[in-house]
């Protein structure tokens, strides 16, 4: 796998991992910040996972994906048949380092019901829900890979007995996982043995709730104020979890739209006059534009940058990122990189820039 992905991401060291395709640690290069990246064999059917995939869905149990997109052949341009998938670097251990214990098996219950009800509430499933899939992490359990099934077709490893693949399904996998890590065994899904017949000394509140999950009747798992409830109870309290937040979806750049529209108008119109320039073979490229944002802190320009970077990184528009200090007259050190590269036309190497610029 090459270092450098769609000019965005560059790769570390692959990572141990469940499920298809190759995970890397990686570093995103528009924000500066670590994450790690999957690659796939497969074209993205976004749909009702759009959001999700382009990350915009935030939850405290729940890995945030960054964005998802297809990995484009450096060279051409075109996609390679190959999809990517950034997401945040969750540390943690997963659900077979939890001890047997049958509070902290209720708690981490209670987080992965919060996140499923967040994915839910958005119209969403995760579709692929195992033990190596749930972090424990200092600040709760982590539901890891949302949305996966639906790029790679990845067949379910605890799959419901009315074989659809919907928040109920994931609800019936969260309950394979708990009596799994109880058991040791898989449930039957048409008649799992009781788990005060493997696990007598577990409290009956924990029996009830992953009863209740594993009920052949997906009406019946739905009963999620029930279900709640009981995990509280072997978990120690009757209370709520503390961390059952309501998800979020990221606006559409609610009140940027029009700002994001010209940044991509001006890349337009230089691609343009790129293409008129290059067909007329001239050989003297006409000035660059160039576009200085300035607004007070907290405006969201960092960020509304790097959308506009992303979005014209998927245009195949070459993006450069950096960062600079401003004491030392931030907008002349771009413009003396700028113009170095405007100068040179696709394909050709601009000569590097001195160290003090």
């Amino acid at each position: 796998m090459e270092g450098l992905l769609n000019g965005r991401y560059r790769l570390g060291d692959p990572l141990v991992h469940e499920g298809p395709g190759e995970l890397f640690a990686a570093q995103d290069l528009l924000t500066g910040a670590s994450c790690q990246v999957r690659v796939l064999a497969a074209q993205a059917p976004k749909g009702a996972l759009g959001p999700l995939l382009e990350g915009r869905v935030r939850h405290p149990h729940i890995e945030a994906v960054l964005g998802s997109e297809a990995v484009l052949d450096p060279t051409r341009g075109t996609s390679t048949g190959r999809w990517l998938v950034a997401s945040e670097r969750v540390e943690g251990e997963t659900l077979g380092a939890l001890p047997d214990q049958a509070a902290a098996l209720a708690r981490v219950g209670l987080g992965v019901l919060a996140a499923l009800e967040g994915l839910a509430a958005l119209g969403l499933c995760h579709g692929g829900l195992t033990p190596s899939r749930l972090l424990l992490t200092p600040g709760g359990v982590k539901l890891l890979d949302p949305g996966l099934h639906a790029l790679s077709g990845e067949e379910p490893r605890y799959p419901a007995p009315e074989g659809r693949r919907d928040a109920r399904a994931d609800l019936y996998a969260l309950g394979a996982c708990l009596y799994e890590h109880a058991t040791g065994r898989v449930p039957d899904p048409r008649h799992p043995i009781p788990l005060r017949e493997l696990r007598g000394e577990l409290p009956p509140s924990l029996e009830r709730a992953v009863a209740l999950l594993l009920e052949e009747d997906p009406r019946r798992r739905a009963e999620l104020d029930e279900v709640r409830g009981l995990l509280g109870e072997a978990a120690g309290s009757g209370a709520l979890s503390p961390s059952r937040l309501p998800p979020t979806i990221d606006p559409s750049w609610v009140g940027r739209r029009e700002l994001l529209g010209e940044l991509e108008a001006l890349a337009t119109e230089a691609q343009t006059a790129a293409a008129a320039g290059r067909a007329a073979r001239s050989a003297a490229p006409g000035p660059p534009t160039f576009l200085r944002l300035v607004a007070p802190a907290g405006y969201g320009k960092s960020r509304l940058l790097a959308e506009a970077g992303r979005r014209l990184c998927a245009r195949d528009v070459v993006v450069l990122s950096g960062r600079v200090f401003e004491a030392r007259d931030p907008a002349g050190a771009w413009r003396a990189l700028l113009e170095r590269a405007a100068a040179h036309g696709p394909g050709e190497q601009p000569e590097r820039p001195d160290q003090s610029a």
